[in-house]
């Protein structure tokens, strides 16, 4: 399902809620960074341990607070986020081989595995340049969903 199919631009609420109806599914972000290498992709997940308020969960009728709903699916989110950074690694020119933890608010509020994912260079020098990392990054992205659903089924179905 993708939370955006046109140039509308949603809220982050509103993708989180579309995201989160979805039973059983992972939550990919892609972007397109201005910075870095052409042709290097990065995975994030949020680490909420990088946080300076450690205070508990706000509770209020039972319910986690939206911004912590990302908390439980940390763990999740760290490995799913590792499988694709391999995969982008041994696909894509100067990709690490580690992810990163990232405070992006995108993540915090998606109640499953969550990650962010930025391909560099929105300014390369032809848009074929960045057409051609298509395939290599739907292959990694596909190749760590499949390793990811079978460490997950594993450990949480």
């Amino acid at each position: 399902v993708m939370t955006r199919q046109t140039d509308k631009t949603l809220s982050f609420a509103q993708r989180a809620a579309i995201a989160n109806a979805q039973p059983n599914a992972v939550f990919l972000t892609l972007n397109v960074g201005s910075t870095g290498q052409v042709g290097t992709a990065y995975a994030y997940y949020y680490d909420f341990s990088r946080e300076t308020d450690i205070s508990p969960p706000s509770v209020a009728g039972g319910m986690l607070s939206w911004g912590l709903a990302q908390r439980p699916w940390q763990r999740y989110s760290k490995r799913l986020a590792q499988l694709l950074q391999v995969e982008f690694s041994a696909r894509l020119v100067a990709s690490p081989e580690l992810p990163a933890p990232a405070e992006a608010y995108r993540l915090r509020s998606i109640n499953e595995p969550a990650v962010a994912i930025e391909l560099e260079n929105v300014n390369a020098s032809s848009a074929s340049t960045l057409t051609a990392l298509a395939q290599p990054l739907a292959t990694s992205i596909s190749h760590a969903i499949q390793a990811f659903r079978t460490v997950y089924q594993a450990e949480v179905r």
